[in-house]
């Protein structure tokens, strides 16, 4: 498998890189920093990475948080990370996020705050990108 490495929103901002530059409306790009054999799939707002290599690749997800979603306490990812400590999560203008502090992952496929440390933080508006394999 290719090593590769990918940032999304692109680490200097939006518009700067190569790849996506939107992806329905989400703006920005994916950064591919190193690696050969590898292809970049959109489907709405997910964005999958995958090497030639194998393996599920990488999916990154952006949310823009509802009134919904923040009475929830979660969003619902389109699938279920296989490592769910590999989950990152960051808030668009807020720092690191930390999996068990911040945030977990529940039944499966639900990125969950509640009773954690975002809880009472997170507001409807609020812009979250979630990668993970």
């Amino acid at each position: 498998m290719a090593n590769f490495y990918a940032f999304y929103p692109p680490r200097g901002g939006g518009g700067s890189g190569s790849g996506v530059s939107s992806v329905n409306g989400a703006t920005g790009a994916v950064d591919i920093l190193a690696g050969s054999g590898i292809t970049v799939t959109t489907v709405g707002d997910d964005i999958t990475i995958s090497s030639a290599g194998g393996g599920t690749g990488i999916i990154v997800q952006l949310f823009t948080l509802t009134p919904l979603d923040i009475a929830n306490g979660y969003v619902t990812l389109s699938s279920a990370p296989t490592s769910q400590m590999s989950t990152i999560l960051l808030v668009t203008t807020g720092p690191n996020q930390f999996y068990g502090s911040d945030f977990i992952i529940n039944d499966g496929d639900h990125l969950s705050w509640a009773g954690l440390g975002l809880d009472g933080i997170l507001a409807s508006g609020d812009t979250l990108t979630v990668s993970y394999f």
